[in-house]
């Protein structure tokens, strides 16, 4: 297999307009990117709306791409729009290149704000997965999160099941202040920094739970 030639690529199979929709669409995510980042939002934390304001023939073919469009720029809503009709206000962030620019909403409601906790939980969990040697596809039996306010509780108990999934976990059990009780006798405490908190996270996995 190794010895045979690499296949010539057919010009008969080559679709120009794909891929000029794609160059707009990777444009308009890195500028998203860079309206996040003047205003302070991490990439990982979900935003209600992003608006791409750009020409008519520019919008239609980056129309059918709206979805993925929102998928990378980790948006609830797409609006595309001709240039004079974009939203203003200190509540927008924005970012220009090309005769096209990206506003996204800064403004986020609580359910946002929980689901950005939880993802940024998740990303503590599983590199502390990868420090234990764990892997990916490995399912946990129990992680633990402590450290948390009453305030994040709440944020994050809607997310719960969504945590769960995507560190792979058979149970997620979050704790108010630091960790105490005769459940986590025995846990091994990894503490992280979160947008200010200290959170400390624990995996139990292929020993028996108390």
């Amino acid at each position: 297999m190794n010895l045979e030639r690499f296949p010539e690529p057919d010009p008969s199979l080559r679709d120009e307009e794909l891929e000029a929709a794609f160059e707009h669409l990777m444009l308009a995510v890195s500028l998203s990117y860079s309206a996040r980042q003047r205003a302070g939002l991490k990439r990982r934390w979900p935003l209600g709306e992003a608006v791409i304001v750009a020409e008519r023939d520019v919008l239609e073919a980056l129309e059918p791409l709206s979805g993925l469009f929102a998928e990378l720029a980790n948006v609830k809503a797409v609006r595309l729009v001709e240039p004079g009709h974009e939203p203003a206000g200190p509540e927008w962030a924005g970012a220009s290149e090309e005769a096209m620019s990206v506003l996204v909403l800064t403004a986020r409601d609580r359910a946002l704000v929980g689901e950005g906790l939880m993802r940024d939980v998740a990303r503590r969990i599983q590199a502390l997965r990868r420090d234990m040697g764990l892997k990916p596809t490995e399912i946990l039996d129990e992680v633990y999160v402590a450290g948390l306010s009453g305030d994040d509780m709440d944020l994050l108990r809607p997310y719960v099941g969504e945590l769960r999934e995507l560190v792979r976990a058979r149970q997620v059990l979050l704790h108010e202040g630091e960790p105490e009780g005769p459940e986590l006798e025995g846990l091994s405490w990894k503490e992280y920094r979160v947008d200010g908190r200290k959170l400390k996270v624990a995996i139990r996995h292929g020993e028996a739970s108390p």
